[in-house]
């Protein structure tokens, strides 16, 4: 069950025996509580990698032939960690009845830095009847024109470069034949009924810190209490995040440990274009 800002008000209000309100424009102190509480929400989910903060990100084709590879997240994203496209072959014009049906095939797609995707491209036969030379964002990309993409890349966390699409399907990327997940910066409204979207197991500790940094900021002393109990939260949490196996959940955004044979650069020339 997610609380509600005035909820977390009230609660740190109770703690702090400042007076009581039934609104966050109820006082000064319940407002000063409710941007902190802001604050405190951002600075938390940016300490770790939550699992909670993972979804399904929206995006956009571009529908704009003149810059075909382009897709566009709907918000902007703070990870991407996967994308998988719709590769599967289109059935004939005149349908065979004897044919089966394909399900549908997800294409993992890989990245490489803005430098590195640049560099790839620009190793491509400009010559290919294939290949086709097309700016974006001041930078001019070889792309190919009759595969499905294999690498992306992103110059600003919410505009995906990729690095062909195939005429023959679609004239530019579809938006609907891709899944992205990841995470993105959660929205905050300051109204009394918007709900804190941290999970309920979180909740005690997000509203101890909450306490903790009021406490300091406003009555000028420190709550041992809400801080130990802020911290002891923030460390069950992290020890949830670890695996059976003992290693935490990381995701890798396509790329390889140093420590692997191969680098970016290097995986950029076993491409096949």
């Amino acid at each position: 069950m997610q609380r509600s800002l005035l909820y977390i008000v009230q609660r740190v209000l109770d703690k702090l025996d400042f007076n009581q309100v039934n609104t966050l424009s109820g006082n000064t102190e319940a407002l000063q509580i409710a941007y902190e509480a802001e604050t405190t929400f951002y600075d938390l989910i940016s300490r770790e990698d939550w699992a909670f903060t993972s979804d399904r990100i929206e995006i956009l084709g571009s529908g704009v032939v003149e810059t075909p590879m382009i897709l566009s997240l709907q918000e902007e994203a703070i990870r991407i960690d996967d994308i998988y496209y719709d590769v599967t072959i289109p059935p004939p014009v005149i349908p065979d009845p004897l044919a089966t049906e394909h399900p549908i095939t997800w294409k993992t797609m890989k990245y490489l830095k803005p430098d590195d995707f640049v560099a790839m491209t620009f190793r491509r036969n400009n010559i290919d009847s294939s290949v086709e030379l097309i700016p974006y964002n001041s930078v001019e990309f070889l792309i190919v024109t009759d595969a499905d993409p294999t690498w992306w890349t992103t110059f600003d966390n919410k505009t995906l470069v990729f690095d062909a699409y195939d005429k023959e399907k679609d004239t530019t990327l579809q938006g609907s034949k891709t899944n992205v997940m990841g995470m993105t910066l959660p929205s905050w409204k300051m109204i009394d009924t918007f709900e804190i979207p941290i999970p309920v197991q979180l909740f005690p500790t997000y509203l101890a810190q909450v306490t903790a940094a009021c406490s300091a900021y406003y009555k000028q002393e420190l709550s041992s209490i809400d801080e130990k109990r802020g911290f002891r939260g923030l460390s069950r949490m992290r020890r949830k995040a670890y695996t059976a196996a003992g290693f935490p959940t990381k995701n890798n955004y396509g790329r390889r440990n140093p420590s692997q044979e191969t680098t970016s650069v290097q995986r950029a020339e076993s491409s096949p274009y």
